[in-house]
């Protein structure tokens, strides 16, 4: 027969253990962040250029997808 302990560590309870805090962004942040995203201008791309072949992303045998190979082949259809 085997016998099993089970160990409980007294932890005191903490209500705020998944308390949410938000960081307050100072004004010039702020601005610098709005005239950065009004004055950068957006890249249009084709569909045709988004997409990748699936034998980039899936080797068959593999077991699962590559997406480190997936996000650079991403990136750099953004930088072009």
């Amino acid at each position: 027969m085997f016998l099993y302990t089970i160990c409980f560590f007294a932890v005191e309870y903490d209500p705020n253990r998944y308390r949410l805090n938000f960081l307050r962004e100072s004004k010039e942040e702020l601005e610098r962040r709005r005239y950065e995203a009004q004055t950068v201008a957006v890249k249009t791309i084709a569909k045709e250029e988004m997409e990748v072949d699936i034998r980039a992303v899936y080797q068959p045998g593999s077991g699962g997808i590559n997406l480190k190979h997936l996000i650079n082949c991403f990136l750099a259809i953004c930088k072009d």
